[in-house]
């Protein structure tokens, strides 16, 4: 795996910034050129006057360029052995996750960085529909940052890494590009299986409805650790210090638990394949991940439309 070009796409929200710090940090130890990209949308009348737009458009983009350029000097310190090329765009559409990814394609970026919500969003615990949107459709992975915690100053190293594995071909994938950002950053990877609960419908004697919790046949919990391990052995990639983990429970709330009782620094998983409609979907967990999970979330698009990670 390579990054030669990475994508942060900026509005100047909070989670854009932290987004902007987790590019940075990609960039750094990938030695990749980073794009900073800012969509105007919202044009109001006088971006219609040709003269008054081009003053506007050449003042917003000498802003993005000042503050792109402060975050990397307040983030990377006078240290000659730290060098980060950037290149600043600024695009007007009133289409801006379809911005983002032409961007991205057209360019050949190997990643893109988002913040999980922008100006406009308002909930703390949705997942914007931009990021969404650039996430369902992106050519290449998406790595999206929530709101830096207020406790939280600087750049935190990026040591513990998790990745969800449920065996499926897709999870394989993520299981895979994991590998060399922890590699890359001599993290430890934790692979979590999660031995699935699930709620069915009974019908009692009496021909009344209720609920049953069903848990994962008990022969693939036993078989789970050895095939992980064989996973682990078998898969062609750089030497990495792994962890292995099984769980009980629901998929996504045992891997949001995992997270914050770990102290993961980032969580690698893949989004569902294309469904009929040839469009791809966010599976559940996936979803859930990315609107609660403590850590950057990076994604990686499938092409099988089985499971629901």
């Amino acid at each position: 795996m390579t990054l030669n070009n990475i994508l942060v796409a900026t509005d100047f929200s909070d989670t854009s910034q932290n987004a902007f710090k987790q590019a940075l940090l990609f960039a750094e130890r990938f030695g990749a050129t980073l794009h900073v990209l800012h969509v105007v949308d919202n044009m109001d009348a006088s971006w219609y006057g040709i003269e008054d737009a081009k003053e506007r458009a050449t003042a917003l983009r000498k802003a993005i360029k000042q503050q792109a350029g402060q975050m990397l000097h307040e983030m990377v310190p006078d240290n000659p052995d730290v060098e980060v090329n950037t290149h600043v765009s600024m695009q007007l559409s009133f289409d801006v996750s379809a911005t983002i990814r032409e961007y991205a394609e057209e360019r050949g970026m190997d990643l893109i960085v988002i913040g999980a919500r922008g100006q406009t969003d308002r909930s703390p615990h949705a997942l914007g529909r931009v990021a969404s949107e650039v996430i369902e459709e992106a050519p290449c992975p998406v790595l999206t940052a929530a709101e830096t915690p207020p406790w939280v100053t600087g750049r935190e190293p990026l040591d513990e890494i998790v990745a969800p594995v449920d065996f499926s071909p897709h999870s394989h994938q993520a299981y895979l590009h994991a590998r060399h950002i922890a590699a890359a950053f001599d993290a430890v990877l934790h692979l979590v299986f999660v031995a699935e609960s699930r709620t069915v419908p009974v019908f009692s004697d009496t021909g009344l409805p209720g609920l049953k919790q069903m848990d994962m046949p008990k022969e693939i919990v036993e078989n789970s650790r050895a095939a992980l391990q064989h996973m682990i052995d078998h898969a062609d990639g750089p030497s990495v210090q792994h962890e292995i983990h099984i769980e009980k429970g629901q998929p996504a709330a045992v891997v949001l638990d995992f997270i914050e009782r770990k102290g993961m620094d980032l969580a690698v998983i893949a989004t569902r394949g294309q469904s009929a409609l040839k469009r791809l979907l966010l599976g559940s967990t996936t979803r859930r991940l990315l609107r609660m999970a403590s850590c950057p979330v990076m994604t990686l698009r499938a092409t099988s439309t089985d499971g629901d990670a």
